[in-house]
């Protein structure tokens, strides 16, 4: 079964395993020429969605081209931004102050 590694960024594409592993970028965040080893949606990379909602539309993409399969892991150096915040009631009808 192939090995899919998801980056966060182009920061931490230098913790990738291009020898055993296929690279996907997650967030675009430069205009800097990526290498021909990292693949990209550029739809999804550079859309200004959230990463935690990016995640799911990439995973698809990538079960799209691995119809057979595949084990993946995610590179990032901040767990939480791949978490999901939910409020109970619209956001706008909060109203947030600072106690001091």
């Amino acid at each position: 079964m192939i090995k899919i590694q998801i980056v966060e960024n182009e920061n931490m594409l230098q913790f990738a395993d291009f020898k055993n592993c296929e690279v996907w970028l997650l967030n675009r965040t430069s205009t800097k020429k990526l290498s021909k080893d990292v693949k990209e949606v550029p739809e999804i990379t550079e859309s200004f969605m959230s990463t935690a909602d990016k995640l799911p539309q990439l995973m698809t993409e990538i079960s799209l081209a691995h119809e057979e399969g595949f084990d993946y892991e995610v590179l990032t150096n901040n767990s939480e931004h791949f978490a999901r915040k939910i409020y109970t009631c619209d956001y706008d009808k909060i109203k947030t102050f600072t106690l001091k």
